[in-house]
């Protein structure tokens, strides 16, 4: 974690996503981030995602991790928020979307997931980049 001005760094990130040549069917890259990073506070984070696609959108999903408990012992995922990240048209310069995640990374850990929005063609590949800081 580094300390840049007033905010702080959590990390940089990349995923690629697509479809597969046997089914042409989306899937989700999921990128794990660590928790408690600042188990005192009231945490906001600031998540730039860039899609350098010139192909697919693509859907950036923020999870929290939630250790066992209740009814179920296994770990959990729950769905925090969701945005999308349009293609670009310029194969030099990708699309960037902030968005702010309120309350994230507070528990035993989060991840970032992404899914490309089209199917049915072999070249609907998406490389995706993401800087993400504690605001």
């Amino acid at each position: 974690m580094f300390n840049k001005g007033d905010n702080f760094l959590i990390g940089d990130f990349s995923a690629t996503v697509g479809t597969t040549t046997a089914g042409l069917l989306a899937y989700t890259t999921n990128i794990a981030l660590p928790g408690n990073q600042f188990p005192n506070q009231d945490a906001a984070y600031l998540v730039a995602a860039e899609n350098n696609s010139t192909a697919t959108d693509v859907t950036i999903i923020a999870y929290n991790k939630h250790d066992g408990f209740g009814l179920y012992s296994t770990n959990q995922w729950a769905e925090l928020t969701r945005w999308t990240v349009e293609k670009t048209s310029s194969t030099t310069l990708g699309t960037i979307k902030d968005a702010l995640v309120q309350g994230w990374l507070l528990g035993s850990g989060g991840r970032l997931g992404v899914s490309n929005i089209s199917t049915g063609s072999s070249d609907l590949n998406a490389v995706c980049h993401f800087r993400v800081r504690r605001v």
